[in-house]
């Protein structure tokens, strides 16, 4: 109630609170947005309305063999708005979700190395390690491209210079 006094306009449901009733009717009365994580459960998570689902592995850190992103297909059937709650290490699955269609991401960061006062979280990434992570979604969204093949400027004239001769 507090979030929703305050005006947020987009909530992310974590999932430890997939099936929580009370919250999620909450939430669908309010009508915001929502961002429900799938980990540790299965196709019985409650819609509330908007939603954007979250593949998701709740374990930390995630290692390669756990994170399933082939489990997008038992996300909402036809739904195009689906995202990754990445807990691995590093941004290699990252990057692939994004060309399976992923378009919401979330990963956790710590603010400053381990320390006295932060959590060893080691699996969280640091700020520079998350710049570099995003840096690499962005690198993967180019590189999807957009529309159909065609021939790129430097592929034109490359074709040139062979037939030149």
């Amino acid at each position: 109630q507090l979030l929703l006094r305050i005006g947020i306009t987009e909530v992310k449901v974590s999932s430890d609170n997939c099936l929580n009733a009370p919250l999620l009717a909450v939430i669908r009365e309010s009508g915001i947005k929502t961002i429900i994580s799938r980990g540790m459960h299965d196709e019985n998570c409650h819609s509330v309305g908007q939603n954007t689902w979250m593949v998701c592995t709740s374990e930390y850190p995630c290692p390669p063999e756990s994170v399933r992103l082939s489990a997008k297909r038992f996300i909402q059937a036809g739904t195009t708005n689906w995202g990754f709650s990445d807990h691995t290490i590093g941004s290699t699955a990252a990057a692939l979700a994004m060309g399976m269609g992923a378009r919401v991401f979330e990963k956790h960061f710590r603010p400053a190395p381990i320390g006295k006062n932060v959590p060893a979280e080691f699996w969280a990434c640091t700020p520079v390690e998350l710049k570099e992570y995003f840096d690499t979604l962005k690198t993967a969204w180019i590189m999807l491209g957009e529309g159909l093949p065609a021939v790129t400027d430097a592929e034109m004239k490359l074709r040139e210079e062979l037939n030149a001769g």
